[in-house]
């Protein structure tokens, strides 16, 4: 038998083949995907501190301080694009693809660690946060690798685990704080099996003992303080403020359940469920050890949100976020369950080694098929151009969107509360465009900076033309926000970009600075949309178009009267100019 047709072969190669598909999910049309909401963060803190500043700067909006770091590097050097201020997510969030099949291979063999490759890859919210440019990917990458680590140098007793799991550890909470609890967890189950093992007679003695644990943990405090000397050292703003607002409901699980799982469809729920259990009962029988830790962290994970009970924490997408680590163990688990219920029916077969193998193959490339089919990521990505996939109006909920306008409008009434007016005006320049011939790209000014305040995507999805962002890179004094990180979701993009010192530095493909005529020109764009109020456009109330002459006069003069005007938009066909 030749090294292509011997089965053994095939799980390296299909983790390959899936790992370039989670690659491909990931990139899918990054460059024309608009910055949206909490990515502006970081990028106000980078705009309008120096480094010395923002290495001390812990605050609830721009709680990341090396994502903060990085974006005020990158000011200085390439610039800021859709690609580099997303890099670390994105590589985060590949490096998972290959990070989970490696480290579970030698533990509970190829095909466990293929299927967990698998839902690893065709997850749509480790898709989505690894398209993200918060610390989130990065925090969950170094989670996994940080808890496996430990396990491994708990059994091995080689002290190379234990560095890469304090130093894992200890950058992730660096990323964001709340990961302190991936020291905590892992570290407190093999402490507690250590005590238990060195005092019942007879028990095998740990390679490690309770005192190199604790050390391990001092370890990474001691990192994660040098990490945090500049906060530790300066004013700070105290983030306890956000803990204990909200307490997570029935509904809230059920939500978050529902985004962790990857759709919204109740068989495949099921499926999921009872797959888990087997598999949770699996890998008890396989490794106690490795179940035990799993359980620690799955568990203490989602402990850790309903005790602390965060900001927003009773939403599903904001619990589910606060739980995203506990998402490639729970990968994990489902491909043990997958693998024993294959072995189980591989008995009743009687294929032949290859056959069966081949049979199995097919039965998890099914599984993998399904999951992806059934969850957001086809909508999203194909069905018409979306430059929003990012909004969290299509992140907040995984079942089908039959109505974009009234998807959002349920998402606001979620996020503002059920007494928020919405009803989503709908200008007749949408209607026409849609049955309008050509596919030019079309610039949408303001951009909202929150999801909340964004409806331009619900119009997206109606028209289908590629949209630009407009910006006018300088804002009154007063219309900015004094402080660094925090951006009013209700204003405009243009109170960041703004604070900008370089133009140059801003390289974004789906961004336009709207003043620059010659910018306009060569981005081919067809129509330039000024909304009036989107405030009173969100409503569905007619603007008084109060503010027509200072915000329209500017763009008569580089573009001409516009050649349309109603209650909510300008347009201006820059064709004719």
């Amino acid at each position: 038998m030749g090294p292509l047709t011997d089965h053994r072969m095939v799980p390296a190669l299909l983790v390959i083949l899936i790992a370039a598909l989670g690659t491909e999910l990931r990139v899918h049309d990054l460059s024309g995907q608009l910055p949206i909401s909490d990515e502006w963060h970081a990028l106000h803190a980078a705009a309008t501190c120096s480094y010395g500043t923002l290495a001390g700067l812990m605050t609830a909006g721009a709680t990341s301080i090396p994502m903060n770091l990085y974006d005020k590097l990158l000011l200085g050097t390439v610039g800021w694009s859709e690609w580099t201020i997303r890099m670390p997510s994105l590589l985060a969030g590949i490096a998972l693809l290959l990070a989970v099949p490696a480290l579970v291979f030698r533990l509970l063999g190829a095909r466990v660690a293929l299927v967990a490759c698998g839902l690893v890859a065709v997850s749509p919210f480790l898709v989505f946060f690894s398209r993200y440019a918060r610390p989130y990917s990065l925090a969950v990458l170094l989670a996994f690798v940080g808890a496996m680590s430990c396990h491994r140098w708990f059994v091995s007793g080689r002290r190379g685990w234990a560095v890469v799991f304090a130093l894992c550890g200890a950058v992730a909470a660096w990323l964001h704080p709340v990961e302190l609890r991936m020291v905590a967890l892992p570290l407190g189950f093999y402490l507690v099996v250590a005590l238990v093992r060195r005092v019942r007679s007879g028990a095998p003695r740990p390679a490690v003992g309770p005192a190199a644990l604790v050390l391990a943990g001092v370890s990474a405090l001691v990192v994660l303080a040098v990490l945090l000397l500049p906060v530790l050292l300066g004013e700070r703003e105290r983030l306890f403020g956000i803990l204990g607002r909200h307490a997570p409901t029935a509904a809230t699980l059920a939500g978050a359940a529902e985004l962790l799982a990857g759709t919204a469809d109740g068989w495949l729920l099921g499926l999921l469920a009872a797959l888990l259990v087997v598999g949770a009962l699996t890998l008890l029988r396989r490794d106690r050890l490795l179940a035990g830790m799993f359980a620690t962290v799955v568990v203490g994970v989602v402990a850790v949100v309903l005790v602390t009970r965060p900001h927003r924490s009773n939403l599903p997408i904001v619990f589910a976020r606060y739980a995203l680590p506990i998402l490639p163990f729970c990968a994990v688990i489902l491909a043990a369950g997958v693998d024993e219920v294959l072995r189980r029916v591989e008995r009743s077969l009687l294929l032949g080694r290859v056959g069966t193998h081949a049979v199995a193959t097919l039965a998890i490339l099914l599984l993998l098929a399904v999951l992806l089919h059934r969850g957001p990521l086809p909508s999203l990505y194909h069905q018409g151009v979306n430059s929003y996939t990012n909004h969290k109006a299509f992140q907040s909920s995984y079942g089908w969107i039959d109505d974009e306008a009234g998807h959002l409008a349920r998402y606001r009434r979620t996020m503002l509360g059920d007494a928020v007016e919405t009803a989503l005006a709908t200008s007749a320049f949408y209607v026409s465009l849609r049955d309008e011939p050509g596919d030019e790209a079309i610039i949408e000014y303001p951009q909202p900076v929150g999801d909340v305040a964004s409806f331009h995507g619900a119009h997206q999805r109606g028209h289908g033309r590629r949209v630009l962002g407009g910006y006018v890179p300088s804002v009154p004094p007063d219309a900015r926000s004094a402080r660094p990180g925090f951006v009013n979701a209700f204003g405009d993009i243009d109170q960041v970009l703004a604070e900008v010192a370089d133009p140059a530095a801003l390289r974004f493909a789906s961004l336009i600075d709207i003043t620059d005529v010659q910018a306009v020109r060569e981005s081919e764009a067809r129509y330039l949309v000024v909304h009036h109020s989107p405030a009173l456009e969100m409503k569905g109330v007619r603007s008084l178009r109060r503010d027509r002459t200072s915000r329209l006069e500017p763009m008569i003069v580089r573009y001409g009267e516009p050649v349309l005007v109603d209650d909510w938009v300008a347009v201006f066909d820059l064709a004719s100019r």
